[in-house]
């Protein structure tokens, strides 16, 4: 009984993972449009070098900057948490890092914290303190790397995500997937936030979702019930 509960349980929390997700992309699709957003020179920059990054990165993937920037998210991710760390490894194909007492916070962070791409906002964000504003083909230049360091993150964690991957094994690969959807959803809807402040129109938007949804559960119980109703008469 008590593994049949633990499976269903383990199940629910799949499926609201993946709802989750669902529920963060659709506010992402209905808050930002892409046309408006690509208007700008700039946003517009940044999405150009991601298309060709994205195509480079599926020929050339430098696997062992994946795996570098992997593992240290891994290490980072667990000092967050306080966990003791020992060695790090990292190889041409394949790296470790020993963390104690680790979580699934920490062994799926490196498939939705894009490593890179963190540093070098956080670079930029440094150089905010000694250069303010910023030259415009400084910013030109972060707006190309942010586009290239996340289509790096896409594109080498579909590749990693397709190999027997340790990872996904320890807390079952289904949910581990949609861990790491509904994770990169989040990611993908707070920086878009951030970088348009647009949250009022976020918030809106995944109320009106949840709205939609709900009607739409309230329709098919009714429908089943008139079903019902007339198959007993």
């Amino acid at each position: 009984m008590g593994k049949k509960l633990k499976a269903c349980r383990h199940g629910l929390a799949t499926l609201c993972l993946f709802w989750l997700a669902f529920m963060l992309l659709g506010t992402i699709l209905t808050t930002f449009k892409l046309i408006p957003l690509l208007k700008d020179s700039i946003t517009l920059t940044g999405f150009i070098a991601f298309v060709v990054a994205a195509f480079i990165f599926h020929k050339h993937r430098f696997t062992v900057v994946y795996v570098f920037g992997h593992e240290l998210t891994h290490w980072a991710t667990a000092k967050l948490f306080l966990k003791k760390t020992g060695r790090i490894r990292v190889g041409r194909l394949s790296g470790s890092t020993e963390i104690y007492n680790t979580n699934i916070t920490i062994t799926l962070a490196p498939y939705i914290i894009p490593f890179y791409l963190m540093v070098v906002v956080g670079l930029f964000g440094i150089s905010q303190l000694f250069v303010y504003p910023s030259p415009l083909w400084a910013v030109y230049t972060i707006s190309t790397l942010v586009g290239v360091t996340y289509a790096y993150h896409i594109m080498l964690n579909i590749f990693a995500l397709r190999q027997a991957q340790s990872d996904l094994e320890l807390y079952g690969k289904v949910f581990s997937l949609a861990f790491i959807l509904a994770g990169n959803a989040l990611f993908l809807l707070l920086a878009l936030l951030i970088a348009t402040t647009q949250w009022k129109e976020a918030f809106l938007a995944f109320t009106k979702l949840l709205i939609f949804q709900w009607d739409a559960v309230k329709a098919i119980a009714l429908g089943l019930r008139e079903a019902v109703h007339n198959y007993r008469g």
